[in-house]
Formats: C-alpha cells, sequence, structure tokens
C-alpha cells in the first residue's frame, strides 16, 4: 500500500496538471506573426509560437470557447478565444472582450463583439457554456468555482 501510495503521490507532483501551458504548439503563420507584431511591442528576433488549444488550472481551453478571464481593472470578463500564442517563453490569448451589462452569481449578460484584445494566459479562469440570443446578446453560464471568487 504504501508503495502504491508513494508513487501515486511522486506522479501527481510531477505531473504539469495545473500548470498554464500550450498544448501541441506550432510555429506561428507568417500572417499571425504579423498581427501579434503589429498589436504588440514585439522584439522581430522573437520567437511566435500558437496553438489552438492550451491547458489551464486542469482543463483545456480551445479556440472557439467562450471564457471568463481577469480584465485589465481586475473584475470579470467574458470573450471568445481566438488564438493562444507564446511570444518569447510569454503565454498569451486573443480573445474578443465582450461587453458585460449585467453580472449575477450565477451567469453574465453579455454583447458579443469582435474587438479582440492580448491577455496575459494566466488571466483565463475556465471556459463557460454560453447560449446566443437574438440581437447578438448571450447568456454565459459561470462554473461554481467562479460563482465563490465573485462573492469574495
Amino acid at each position: 500500500m504504501e508503495e502504491v501510495a508513494v508513487k501515486h503521490l511522486h506522479d501527481v507532483a510531477s505531473h504539469k496538471l495545473f500548470d498554464v501551458d500550450l498544448l501541441a504548439p506550432k510555429m506561428a503563420s507568417a500572417r499571425l506573426a504579423k498581427a501579434l507584431r503589429d498589436a504588440l511591442p514585439i522584439d522581430p528576433s522573437l520567437c511566435i509560437e500558437s496553438s489552438a488549444s492550451v491547458h489551464i488550472n486542469g482543463k483545456a481551453v480551445y479556440i472557439g470557447d467562450v471564457v471568463a478571464f481577469k480584465n485589465e481593472q481586475g473584475g470579470l470578463g467574458v470573450g471568445e478565444v481566438y488564438i493562444h500564442a507564446q511570444i518569447g517563453g510569454r503565454l498569451v490569448s486573443v480573445l474578443s472582450k465582450w461587453t458585460v451589462s449585467e453580472l449575477h452569481a450565477s451567469h453574465a449578460t453579455c454583447t458579443v463583439r469582435a474587438a479582440p484584445r492580448v491577455f496575459p494566459l494566466q488571466n483565463i479562469f475556465e471556459s463557460c457554456i454560453f447560449r446566443a440570443a437574438e440581437g447578438f446578446a448571450s447568456q454565459v453560464l459561470l462554473p461554481g468555482r467562479l460563482q465563490l471568487y465573485m462573492r469574495s
């Protein structure tokens, strides 16, 4: 029993379960690299990699997912993932930042916007379930963990 428990603890300790990391990164296309360099002050010599998915808080987040994230003011933001990238070792996501019109304990009402912004990958909490409604409004359900975060 002790041998099994020690091996299991070692596996858990050495696993990157809670690390923030790109999954299957590849060199960014010339078009993506140019767009990122136009949007950010990036040294031309830095390597830019991109990925369709990342590992955050033990969960995968994919392009097209709607995510909850910590915005520039430290509040809760909502947006759609366009791409994940690593720029010279710095992990970022390009998100369309939606306008949050109402924020409740269990959900947010947002206006869908195609306004790409670059955020540190560490700012993403996790993917959310959403339902688009007429007039480009969307109801976004917040995971239980975020409901607790908002109450604190």
